[in-house]
């Protein structure tokens, strides 16, 4: 069974629902329903809390103790005399009150009436102990079993922008516990922050590849197939890669990326942004070519397909094209560094002539040198 999954959902606008699905897959397709005995997920918000299931939450009363980081173990890590730890499960659960700092989470249970929290109380607390009055919620929320097996969850809560990391677990029937990711982004959009430099390069690179076509009937294949795994976010990897090799040419250099994609003063990108970008291009198209390294070929049927085993091949083609542009543009902007364009101009002294002896001369025609 393969469960390697990891879904990214297009960026929602703050307010807006998200309709969260998920699924495990094996080799014979997706894990049906009969298969699954529920679903669960979790939610880490941008802010890098956990969301809390409200049903679940409960009040206690529970003693905090001061962070104690030189010793071991640590007394801050510890929250004692509790009434009962029942129902509070390690690692999905939060625990709120006092100075306890927002989104600490229990991460063990170590008796009937003491856990053990992931991050020491406020250092504004002052006494060694406080008992507080303190709040419990879990951070599983139920999701439900699709007939297609299918996991799905309806959530609501997405007025911050940013980003979302869902973990949904499966739990099938023979007790298994299996995890997929399904992350999404909230944007506002009313307000648009400035492109990074980074994200400046990718989207050149990606401008060069998100219209390319497997077939006419087939359409824009790279869009709806490649692009929905390799997106600009992947593309970016490849940036200090290409700088990399622009740097070891001669005369050997130091740029960093926003040296090449910085906006300047009127508003435009740098002149010399094409260079990297050029340069990225050339490692995405390595990648391509990489991925195209097994490709099966049907044997022994008459079967019609869209043969694409010659890919590697053809994207190799369009490697060799752009890589050979690329280092011509590369080595033409290099040569600045090495001054191969200023001259000098020896100027031959003319007292040189009142010296009798031709080898004073010789030794003096220099002294005028610009």
């Amino acid at each position: 069974m393969s469960l390697g999954i990891r879904f990214q959902l297009n960026p929602i606008n703050a307010g807006d629902t998200a309709e969260i699905y998920t699924f495990l897959s094996e080799r014979e397709g997706i894990v049906p329903q009969e298969d699954i005995a529920q679903v669960a997920f979790i939610i880490q918000q941008p802010n890098g809390t956990f969301a809390g299931y409200p049903p679940t939450m409960k009040t206690l009363e529970g003693t905090l103790h001061k962070g104690e980081p030189e010793k071991e173990p640590n007394k801050g890590l510890e929250v004692t005399g509790i009434s009962s730890t029942a129902g509070i499960v390690a690692g999905k659960t939060l625990i709120r009150g006092g100075h306890l700092i927002l989104g600490t989470v229990v991460t063990k249970v170590v008796d009937e009436h003491t856990v053990l929290i992931d991050k020491e109380p406020s250092n504004k607390m002052k006494e060694q102990e406080e008992t507080v009055s303190l709040e419990v919620e879990g951070i599983e929320w139920p999701g439900e079993v699709e007939d297609d097996g299918q996991g799905y969850l309806q959530w609501t809560k997405t007025e911050e922008p940013g980003e979302y990391l869902v973990q949904s677990t499966f739990t099938l029937v023979t007790q298994e516990i299996r995890s997929v990711m399904a992350n999404f982004a909230v944007i506002n959009p009313f307000v648009v922050p400035p492109p990074t430099p980074n994200q400046l390069v990718a989207e050149e690179v990606g401008l060069r590849f998100e219209d390319a076509f497997d077939s006419v009937e087939g359409g824009p294949i790279l869009r709806d197939y490649t692009l929905a795994h390799f997106d600009l976010k992947k593309i970016e990897k490849f940036i200090p890669e290409a700088l990399l090799d622009l740097n070891v040419q001669m005369p050997p250099t130091e740029y960093d990326v926003k040296f090449f994609a910085s906006i300047q003063e009127n508003g435009e990108v740098n002149p010399l942004m094409p260079l990297l970008s050029k340069g990225v291009t050339c490692k995405v198209l390595l990648h391509m070519i990489r991925s195209y390294t097994e490709q099966p070929i049907p044997q022994g049927a008459q079967v019609t397909y869209e043969e694409r085993a010659h890919y590697a091949k053809a994207w190799m083609s369009v490697y060799q094209t752009e890589r050979e542009d690329w280092i011509s543009m590369v080595r033409l902007w290099k040569r600045q560094g090495l001054l191969l364009g200023h001259s000098s101009l020896l100027v031959a002294s003319k007292a040189g002539r009142l010296f009798y002896s031709g080898t004073w001369r010789t030794q003096n025609v220099g002294r005028a040198f610009f």
